[in-house]
């Protein structure tokens, strides 16, 4: 997503976010488009998740303790949680984990924002994971509208 610092991009992933979710019928929120493949309301709880992910990564890089830890997440686990949750409920979830994110953002200064710190093996700075975490949003946006058939 368009931004000129990671704050202007997680202010237009929020809006773009709680849009994508409120034109979403109730309906298909338990929709899967093949069996065995995770329904709406699993996607976007894979989102927020990573989010999340995505959150506790960037308090890695801000705490110079290289022995914090983090939980630790599989593909099938980022989804579970939305299991009998309503859209509203994704909704709130992902309204509460995107402040937080956000939060954080507002109170890391610039110069912290372009450190680099090690992450799973790999070399990103936060200002890096802010523009994977939109990346990623829009990546599945991009699955759930055509392979689930969700309208922009």
């Amino acid at each position: 997503y368009e931004g000129q610092d990671p704050l202007e991009v997680l202010i237009n992933t929020t809006e773009a976010m709680e849009s994508f979710i409120a034109n979403i019928p109730e309906n298909k929120i338990s929709y899967r488009y093949r069996s065995g493949k995770w329904t709406v309301g699993e996607v976007l709880q894979h989102i927020i998740t990573y989010e999340k992910i995505f959150i506790d990564r960037i308090q890695l890089v801000l705490n110079e303790d290289p022995e914090l830890l983090v939980p630790y997440y599989t593909q099938a686990s980022t989804a579970t949680l939305a299991i009998g949750k309503s859209k509203e409920e994704l909704l709130q979830d992902f309204r509460q984990t995107r402040k937080l994110l956000t939060d954080i953002i507002q109170s890391t200064d610039e110069d912290r924002m372009q450190e680099m710190g090690s992450i799973d093996g790999f070399r990103a700075s936060i200002r890096a994971l802010v523009a994977c975490a939109s990346g990623h949003q829009k990546h599945h946006f991009r699955v759930l509208i055509d392979r689930y058939g969700i309208l922009e």
